[in-house]
């Protein structure tokens, strides 16, 4: 015994830890036990209530419109699924290829065939000055004719593509008439026993010469469809603003030297619109079967005046700026009917304003204005109708035949998208109109 106390006494640290172990091992279990309790009941309930919250979870699928003002569908607290959740994906991927095509379709009706006369000059003019001025010139003489060389306008093209055309000249109907009255006149004398026409006679006679002279003006008016010529063109309508129809030629501009290339785009962009304006007269002016009406069947029978509101190039003229929700066009109402108006926060579209007043069929006005819509992106924002001096105007040789018409003077604007005609404006007019080329349909 006394040995093993002595071993023991010697051996003191092995033996307290020895006991030690042997006390913890049935005291951790004990206390694991209740601590891995603890633990399971704590995991049970975060994974029940992680199973709770995917039971219960609620997701809105939403589908976004393609128009304004068209609502998007909502499928709102949908429990998640797969196979719903794959079904709206395809829709929206459907609906973004559907915006994407509407969008290029916009651009191809808003575009059309309009493309620059000159090809080289737009948007950056060449480094060579001679090669500059080579090709502003061409384009001036494009635009605003060479009497020199018997060179025509195409602004004089564009009216005569649409069969435009003037009255008879005054002399032409003039001579026509008076050799009536002089054969008629001759003929009545030789029947006559006093060599002296009689009061019945004279009368008869200046009914015929009357109804010879309307003959004439009404011969006119069935070898045309409408009476316009490049005398329609009116640089007046907006005052100092108004745009050059046509350009001046080369050596009617100051000194000679032609301006800077942001003016020739102008001048290139106002083709465009009264193209579009002409354009929209000969859809009117054309009947189901595809054949141009003459002037007596027409719905527009005179373009008298045409201008266009010159782009804000020179001076302190600024776009304004407008504010707007994210993704949506600014607006102002306090501008026209409409509110679209071009500014520096508008970067879908530019707006140009233009004045035309017509003589027209008086029940068939809503025809003309269907033909400006569908011709390119144009909208009427006022129209004014008078009274037309029909007899005032037909001794100037204007017949508009028998039906009723009236004076129209309106004011619209054309929308003109930047996808298409960002990339061609020259670098002074984007960064006046605040252009940023950004890769979009065009």
């Amino acid at each position: 015994m006394k040995g093993a106390l002595g071993w023991v006494k010697s051996h003191l640290v092995v033996v307290t830890c020895t006991a030690v172990v042997a006390v913890s091992l049935p005291l951790g279990f004990v206390f694991s036990s209740k601590m891995n309790a603890s633990v399971r009941v704590r995991a049970e309930k975060d994974g029940n209530d992680a199973l709770r919250q995917i039971q219960n979870a609620r997701v809105t699928y939403v589908i976004p419109s393609l128009l304004p003002g068209e609502p998007a569908v909502e499928l709102a607290r949908q429990a998640p699924n797969a196979a719903l959740t794959a079904w709206v994906k395809e829709q929206r991927d459907r609906r973004a290829a559907e915006a994407s095509g509407v969008m290029r379709r916009a651009v191809d009706f808003n575009r059309r065939d309009h493309g620059p006369l000159v090809a080289g000059l737009f948007p950056d003019p060449p480094r060579d000055a001679t090669q500059e001025l080579r090709l502003k010139g061409e384009l001036l003489t494009l635009l605003a004719g060479n009497p020199s060389s018997d060179q025509a306008s195409v602004y004089a093209g564009l009216f005569a593509e649409i069969g435009g055309g003037m009255p008879p000249a005054p002399e032409q109907v003039y001579e026509r008439v008076r050799d009536v009255e002089e054969r008629e006149r001759e003929r009545l004398l030789a029947d006559s026993p006093s060599g002296q026409l009689t009061g019945e006679q004279q009368a008869k006679l200046t009914e015929q010469l009357v109804n010879r002279r309307i003959g004439e003006y009404q011969r006119r008016a069935r070898e045309i469809s409408v009476y316009a010529d490049v005398t329609s063109l009116d640089r007046t309508g907006y005052d100092k603003r108004s745009s050059l129809l046509p350009p001046p030629r080369l050596d009617q501009t100051q000194g000679g030297t032609p301006p800077h290339v942001g003016e020739f785009f102008q001048w290139q962009w106002d083709y465009w619109i009264v193209r579009d304006l002409l354009a929209a007269v000969e859809r009117a002016n054309t009947a189901a079967d595809g054949d141009r009406l003459d002037v007596e069947n027409a719905v527009v029978k005179r373009v008298e005046k045409i201008s266009v509101e010159e782009l804000p190039l020179y001076g302190d003229a600024r776009l304004p700026r407008l504010s707007a929700p994210d993704g949506a066009v600014p607006l102002d109402r306090s501008i026209s009917v409409t509110g679209r108006v071009s500014s520096e926060t508008n970067k879908l579209y530019d707006v140009r304003r233009a004045k035309m007043t017509v003589v027209v069929s008086a029940d068939r006005l809503p025809v003309f204005l269907d033909a400006l819509a569908q011709t390119n992106m144009m909208t009427v924002l006022s129209a004014s109708l008078t009274e037309v001096d029909v007899w005032g105007d037909l001794q100037r040789g204007y017949f508009y035949g028998r039906e009723p018409v009236v004076r129209a003077e309106m004011e619209l604007e054309t929308l003109w998208l930047r996808s298409w005609t960002g990339p061609l404006m020259p670098a002074v007019v984007r960064q006046r109109l605040g252009v940023e080329l950004t890769g979009e349909p065009g």
